[in-house]
């Protein structure tokens, strides 16, 4: 399950935000358990370009994978191709 933090592209563009879209099986106080327990993952797409396009939340819920906000927004909203999870330990993104 993810949640949408951050809309690079509508930022940059004045278009409709996306910030607050979230997956099909989001659920706000489920989500927000995974947030209160520390088990969430920050998540960034990226176009062809190389242009950031949307930030998040992911949470792994049932059989969610890493590429939800991949194939459900960031793809058929705006051609993203690549998404990133931020890594703690490396204190960087990589690409899933």
């Amino acid at each position: 399950m993810w949640i949408c933090t951050k809309d690079h592209e509508q930022e940059e563009s004045g278009g409709t935000s996306r910030v607050d879209h979230a997956s099909p099986n989001y659920i706000k106080e489920v989500f927000d358990k995974y947030v209160k327990y520390e088990e969430v993952k920050k998540w960034l797409t990226k176009d062809d370009d190389g242009n950031k396009i949307h930030e998040g939340l992911f949470a792994y819920h049932k059989d969610d994978t890493e590429f939800g906000p991949l194939d459900d927004l960031s793809q058929p909203d705006c051609g993203a191709t690549e998404i990133y999870l931020w890594s703690e330990e490396d204190d960087d993104w990589e690409v899933v």
